[in-house]
């Protein structure tokens, strides 16, 4: 009886790992499977950098300086920004309207307005994005509203944990984890080029 009860378990824990390695492997398909416009860089390279971020955290807006240097001077390296299902109303209401803004073609525009300010979103900053990029208000307002971006923004929540990072910013480089921020470690442009350099040298 005992021999079979291992056997059970045995099998039941092969057939768990065996899920977690497929889902581990489509979860890294899936983070790089996005539409043109909400990525930002040359489509055709080699590298590519997914962040997973919630606009009302603040080491994300203390990291992006470095992150717009590396993206200003690195011509081979793909960046998609991924807004995450936030804890606060705030984070939640700026991972709205960043995908909003991304059906009227102005995703990457959208994520850096909202990020290089540390404003919390509000009408005001609404309205004045708004006008900065061009866009059709009511659409917006209305297309905040629409459950597929919660669903967009959960989901983005889900690969992050399902990649193995507990917390934001992270970053992954061709699916290896390119750093998590802890408290008071903000990486400079040094720091990110030296590890997507070492990224480049293990692709060749």
């Amino acid at each position: 009886m005992i021999y079979r009860i291992i056997i059970i378990l045995l099998v039941s824990l092969a057939g768990y790992l065996s899920y977690s390695s497929i889902n581990y492997a489509y979860v890294k398909f899936a983070v790089h499977n996005v539409k043109p416009e909400y990525t930002q860089g040359n489509p055709d390279a080699k590298l590519t950098i997914v962040e997973f971020l919630d606009y009302s955290c603040g080491k994300c807006h203390d990291t992006d300086p470095a992150l717009k240097t590396i993206l200003k001077n690195e011509k081979d390296v793909l960046f998609i920004p991924r807004p995450i299902f936030s804890q606060t109303i705030e984070g939640n209401l700026a991972g709205h309207f960043a995908y909003a803004a991304g059906r009227q073609g102005k995703f990457i525009e959208a994520h850096n307005a909202l990020i290089e300010t540390y404003r919390p979103l509000n009408d005001v900053l609404i309205d004045q994005i708004i006008e900065e990029l061009d866009l059709d208000k009511e659409q917006i307002i209305e297309d905040m509203k629409d459950q597929k971006i919660t669903r967009q923004l959960k989901k983005n929540y889900s690969y992050n944990r399902a990649l193995g990072s507990p917390t934001i910013p992270t970053f992954f480089i061709n699916n290896r984890i390119l750093w998590i921020i802890n408290i008071g470690q903000v990486p400079t442009a040094t720091e990110f080029q030296k590890v997507i350099q070492e990224a480049k040298d293990s692709a060749l």
